[in-house]
């Protein structure tokens, strides 16, 4: 077979795992028993790394979490039935692998989308006239065992069932070693052959099925969710600019000041922290189209957003943690960029029908 790797929106370079994959394992953890706090307390993941639509997680962050579903005999899928429970964490994902042309054209997409879950493995798909491989290559392979690369194969196989019936294709799925403990008994998951101690990880489909066209398949739907996968991509990239970087730093200032810091204190603390002198710092984000002052309104607005939202602190209080020396000083800001005054924005907060969750 032809070795074709369609991952042309591969972030090169940097190992990462999105946060809505580590919700998503965070649930499946749930489902054996693991609550939130214990699976953030045992992958070393902070509770703020899993919030933001399209929040990035380290790829050793992620893989100490295969490590712990290794330990537990986990394997790492959430919903053995089909695309439904994955739709809540990837919903233009799943939009798009059940809404493709052909099964092939639905497999293509499966690896060439695979950012939008991270890139710490790699999947490569291999193909031919009549059938499909892909074979997953894990990461830190002497440790690790198969189960993430067969959570990635069940889901193959789910893609495949929706395209097609069982007999107008064979799936065969080839696993390195055995699965870890109770995720033996997972096997039968996968509605297919499947052989342990085989050489790679492979997933390996025949049949006429593949290039049949898709009856249910609607091309504007398509073309809404490449739309948005795309911007996904866009919005990854850009998470591995300094900008990105500095704005995250700048709120970790802002999320851990004992006292109010004004604006060169913010600064002067955060060129330590990323060890660059004010002018080199400028300079650079300069390249990027982007400056200091810029980052630090960003900043400011995204976490006053949060604590109206999340907290239970004063007006005055909330003003006072993000550096302005008066409420009336965090009024005139709150206006200018969201149009309207915190008590305002707070207040409509409460009365939305469902509205966040407050911590004291």
């Amino acid at each position: 077979m032809a070795d074709t790797i369609h991952a042309a929106n591969h972030v090169s370079g940097n190992r990462y795992a999105t946060s809505a994959v580590v919700r998503c394992y965070c649930s499946i953890a749930e489902q054996h028993g693991i609550g939130e706090a214990e699976f953030l307390a045992r992958t070393g993941i902070q509770r703020l790394d899993l919030e933001g639509k399209h929040g990035l997680v380290s790829g050793e962050a992620y893989l100490r979490t295969l490590h712990l579903f290794d330990t537990l005999g986990i394997v790492p899928f959430l919903d053995p039935g089909g695309f439904d429970g994955l739709y809540s964490f990837f919903p233009d994902l799943v939009i798009m692998l059940a809404n493709s042309s052909t099964l092939r054209d639905a497999l293509r997409k499966f690896v060439s989308y695979r950012p939008v879950r991270g890139t710490v493995d790699r999947l490569v798909l291999k193909e031919d006239a009549d059938q499909v491989m892909l074979v997953y290559e894990k990461t830190d392979s002497h440790k690790l065992s198969s189960a993430s690369g067969f959570g990635t194969f069940i889901l193959a196989s789910k893609i495949a069932a929706h395209y097609s019936s069982c007999s107008r294709m064979s799936v065969q799925i080839d696993l390195q070693g055995r699965l870890p403990g109770r995720a033996g008994s997972r096997l039968s998951f996968a509605d297919c052959r499947v052989r342990s101690d085989q050489a790679k990880n492979t997933w390996l489909l025949i049949g006429s099925a593949l290039d049949q066209p898709f009856e249910s398949f609607n091309p504007h739907v398509e073309h809404y969710a490449r739309q948005s996968l795309n911007r996904q991509i866009q919005e990854i990239n850009a998470s591995f600019s300094l900008a990105h970087k500095v704005e995250v730093r700048i709120l970790q200032v802002l999320r851990a000041a004992a006292s109010r810091f004004d604006d060169e204190s913010v600064l002067a603390l955060l060129c330590e922290s990323m060890g660059m002198s004010r002018w080199t710092l400028r300079r650079h984000l300069g390249l990027e189209g982007r400056t200091f002052s810029q980052l630090l309104v960003e900043a400011r607005c995204t976490e006053m957003r949060h604590l109206l939202a999340h907290s239970d602190l004063s007006i005055a209080e909330i003003g006072d943690q993000l550096g302005f020396a008066t409420p009336g000083s965090l009024t005139r800001f709150t206006r200018r960029h969201l149009g309207v005054t915190p008590s305002d924005y707070r207040r409509r907060l409460v009365t939305m029908p469902n509205p966040p969750g407050r911590i004291g």
